[in-house]
């Protein structure tokens, strides 16, 4: 099996001299990649390092993607962190995976500074003058076995603490191969990035470009909030294929980009980490008549993605879009509360088997135990399979549809309430645009937040027209936009906040 560092060397001597990485001020060819990879790997061999993890502590870039593929080539594995994160945060997760190095450049090597006595700092620009020795870089290269860790990547706690997904040189072989196969990506492909490095979602952009030989450009921050001027940007530099949580999408169609700049050059867009609103999904297949939509489902505990639909069929106004089917390689067992595989059209959760699984979380085995568990439809031998808390069931076309998540189901009174019908419920009025519903801490009132020009009040009539009386939300409240985390998802937290922090909106008292 070819490990994602040999794939980097057989693109190199391919694709020599094509464009891998830009972010608009700076941009490395594959050969240039390949030698920074080389240059820093040779340099954490000769300081002893191996098989463990390191930090790299770098803004978004051409050079911290070499950071990456660096630590990679040395047999060791890393954990990207953003110099922006808090003291403290930086600090935790340099601890939680026990790194002894750590790799910035100049501009955050005042934030690396956070970690002397903890870790060793390596300038990446002295790495770049570091003589790449070819016998330590053979050995190592020789060394790394499949279920070797590549990587960790940091995710939110349920406590509080970063929980550390540690994925495997099996499962990112796995699937780049399988993002290749199956999205239609190739070496024509000019990926827009839109996540941040320290999450797994921009994988599927950076595993295809060293796979294929196509190319990246990472999008500068500031322009996602200014809508027009980012689709300018991604006309003006080519690129033809974006790969982006469905609220970043979201973002852009509802406040009209898409109607003041031609985005029909784009080939292929796809959407994820979120459900698309029926909406905006509408306007972005007006918006680009010759692309193709491919809305993708995954946990990081899966190494990204694990399902993919293809849009070929139009949907109803109020058919959430499917999740389609998984991957090659990959399978998805729907489990009801009694263990058992679910029978046809019934609600049940969905468990993930396959090479595409992570080791589990880094240094926490009881973490680990709760959501890595045994296949409940085998008992024959030891096979592990990852709990999602995701709910599912297939429609009538066979397709799988994501219903929202297990643990954030609610009860009131009783009964038992998914968030995300009721949110699907409101993106119906032609005045909403985007809706999340949050749940007081007491579990006994919802609180709705919505953007767009509908009423508040109307907006409350219009659920009621549609919802059971105890699935409305206690409260209506419209925003100018929803709160975001760097990586495009919904910041649920910060609408936590806003709803403790009360007024405004239209309030229902329920009797």
């Amino acid at each position: 099996m070819q490990n994602i560092i040999d794939i980097l060397y057989a693109t190199a001597e391919k694709y020599p001299n094509k464009l891998a990485f830009s972010d608009g001020k700076h941009a490395i060819s594959f050969s240039e990649l390949h030698m920074a990879e080389m240059r820093l790997s040779s340099l954490l061999l000769s300081k002893g390092y191996k098989r463990e993890c390191v930090v790299v502590l770098m803004e978004k870039s051409p050079w911290a993607v070499c950071a990456l593929f660096g630590v990679m080539g040395a047999g060791c594995f890393y954990v990207c962190i953003d110099p922006g994160f808090p003291d403290a945060r930086i600090r935790a997760i340099a601890d939680k995976c026990r790194a002894r190095a750590v790799i910035c450049n100049e501009k955050s090597l005042c934030r690396a500074n956070l970690l002397y006595g903890r870790a060793e700092v390596i300038l990446f620009e002295d790495a770049l003058a570091h003589t790449p020795d070819q016998n330590l870089l053979a050995d190592a290269r020789a060394r790394i076995i499949d279920t070797d860790p590549a990587y960790i990547v940091f995710t939110s706690g349920s406590t509080g603490e970063p929980k550390g997904v540690c994925a495997s040189h099996r499962a990112l072989s796995d699937y780049a191969q399988a993002l290749c196969s199956t999205l239609g990506f190739d070496e024509h492909t000019v990926f827009g990035n839109q996540a941040p490095l320290y999450y797994d979602a921009p994988l599927k952009e950076i595993l295809p470009t060293v796979c294929l030989g196509a190319s990246l450009i990472f999008i500068p921050r500031e322009l996602f909030s200014f809508p027009a001027s980012l689709c300018k940007f991604i006309a003006e530099r080519g690129i033809n294929t974006l790969c982006w949580a469905a609220s970043a999408l979201s973002l852009v169609s509802s406040l009209g980009a898409l109607d003041v700049v031609d985005m029909s050059h784009l080939r292929l867009v796809c959407f994820g980490s979120e459900v698309f609103p029926y909406k905006d999904y509408e306007k972005w297949r007006a918006a680009c008549p010759g692309a193709r939509l491919i809305n993708l489902y995954g946990p990081t505990e899966a190494t990204g993605m694990s399902c993919y639909y293809i849009s070929e069929r139009k949907l109803e106004t109020s058919e959430p879009i499917p999740i389609g089917r998984p991957f090659p390689n990959t399978e998805i067992l729907l489990i009801n509360e009694r263990g058992e595989a679910c029978g046809s059209g019934e609600i049940g959760e969905i468990y993930i088997r396959g090479s595409c699984l992570a080791h589990g979380y880094f240094a926490d085995s009881r973490a680990t135990a709760e959501v890595f568990v045994q296949n409940p439809l085998n008992s024959a031998y030891p096979e592990t399979v990852y709990r999602t808390g995701d709910l599912a069931k297939y429609n009538s076309h066979g397709e799988l549809v994501y219903l929202g998540r297990r643990d954030r189901q609610i009860k009131i009174m009783g009964r038992r309430i998914e968030p995300a019908e009721i949110e699907r419920a409101a993106c119906d009025h032609a005045g909403v645009t985007m809706a999340a519903l949050c749940v007081e801490a007491s579990g006994l009132a919802t609180e709705l937040f919505f953007t767009g020009e509908a009423d508040e009040g109307d907006l409350y009539s219009f659920l009621a027209g549609r919802l059971p009386r105890f699935m409305l939300p206690r409260r209506c409240r419209r925003l100018s936009r929803l709160p975001q985390k760097e990586n495009g998802k919904l910041d649920r937290a910060s609408l936590e906040l806003i709803m403790r922090e009360g007024g405004g909106g239209y309030l229902y008292e329920k009797a």
